[in-house]
């Protein structure tokens, strides 16, 4: 039986997500977060589809999942990803990061897509990664007992995070700092309800 919480996690995560789009329009200057590691990556424009992906259907699969689970599952993952959120639209204000990015030249359908994400998501807000910490978040929550299921889980968020780099949408900085938000959120939300 449906109560408020998945209706309240489906809202109050919208906002949240919706709220990404003035902070990366106006939110200008920074620093950009390169390692060494990142001039050797290369753009791999296939990659645009987990890239892509983890915009709307791992993250729609994952809220489905929620709904059937137990009410102090989904008040836990609701908590987690308001205090990503907060943490991350924090650091994105607080100390702005870019992406220093060429625009992809190439041909085919990968190309096209990664040029369109190119136009439409500027390269602000790069550390720590929303993709990669939301991400972790959902890798998390998504886990269960069947072995089979977790398979795909870490194989596409492994994907996903990977993504990020080899679209040259953000550096590796960024998904450390990815990996550490959505980690510290989860235990951060665990210890604030128990």
């Amino acid at each position: 039986m449906l109560t408020t919480w998945p209706l309240f996690l489906f809202l109050s995560n919208t906002v949240l997500i919706l709220g990404y789009s003035p902070i990366n329009r106006f939110v200008k200057g920074g620093f950009a977060p390169k390692h060494k590691l990142d001039r050797q990556l290369p753009l791999v424009s296939a990659f645009v589809y987990p890239y892509v992906f983890a915009y709307f259907p791992w993250i729609i699969f994952t809220y489905i999942s929620i709904f059937f689970r137990p009410i102090p599952e989904i008040q836990l993952l609701t908590l987690t990803t308001l205090i990503a959120s907060v943490i991350g639209y924090g650091a994105f204000i607080l100390m702005p990061t870019y992406v220093e990015c060429i625009y992809p030249v190439g041909n085919g359908l990968s190309y096209r897509i990664l040029q369109l994400v190119h136009r439409v998501d500027r390269q602000n807000n790069a550390c720590p990664s929303m993709h990669v910490y939301m991400t972790v978040i959902l890798m998390v929550f998504s886990w269960t007992q069947n072995t089979v299921t977790n398979i795909v889980v870490v194989v596409v968020g492994a994907l996903i995070i990977t993504s990020t780099v080899l679209t040259k949408r953000h550096y590796v900085l960024d998904i450390v700092g990815g990996v550490i938000v959505g980690t510290m959120s989860v235990i951060l939300a665990k210890y604030l309800i128990s």
